[in-house]
């Protein structure tokens, strides 16, 4: 059976694959063909979703802010947001720390599972780069999603380039 490794992309969380891999299973379940499935896993980036709650002090050192949003909302009360910047190699350190165990709390040898990754965006790089850090770490499967959208009103320069490439 396979053990699915689901990384997430720039700005979203592990949570954000819920409602993928609920719709996964329901498709496995109405197919006695369909590959079986061991366990299912979502790792976060060290400064994105709960991870980035669980990090916070640690996220202060040695990371710059690289940039600061200023959201304003009614009434005129004004909420500071401010993202850390840590490189896309934490997350694949983060990654490998995990699958390898080096970590804690998981009691896993992931060596011995059928691994495949699925990785959005940041994600799909960190598992690439995740590979790097020990042979110990192999997976059967690699599924990369880069998903593309930009408002029309964004048109132009980068924007444009971007859309044009993914259509081709």
């Amino acid at each position: 059976a396979l053990t699915l490794i689901f990384t997430h992309g720039t700005g979203f969380h592990k949570e954000q694959w819920e409602p993928t891999i609920d719709d996964f299973y329901d498709l496995l379940e109405k197919d006695d063909k369909s590959p079986k499935i061991r366990e299912v896993w979502s790792i976060d980036a060290p400064n994105h979703g709960d991870a980035a709650v669980l990090n916070e002090n640690v996220l202060k050192i040695g990371y710059e802010p690289i940039c600061k949003a200023v959201c304003y909302f009614n009434y005129g009360n004004k909420l500071t947001i401010r993202f850390e910047s840590v490189p896309w190699e934490e997350y694949a350190r983060a990654i490998h720390t995990f699958l390898t165990n080096f970590g804690t709390g998981v009691d896993v040898d992931f060596s011995t599972r059928r691994l495949v990754g699925i990785g959005h965006s940041m994600g799909a790089v960190s598992l690439l780069l995740s590979l790097g850090y020990s042979s110990k770490l192999k997976f059967e499967s690699l599924i990369f999603c880069e998903f593309m959208s930009s408002n029309p009103t964004f048109l132009g320069g980068p924007s444009e380039m971007l859309q044009k490439g993914a259509i081709n």
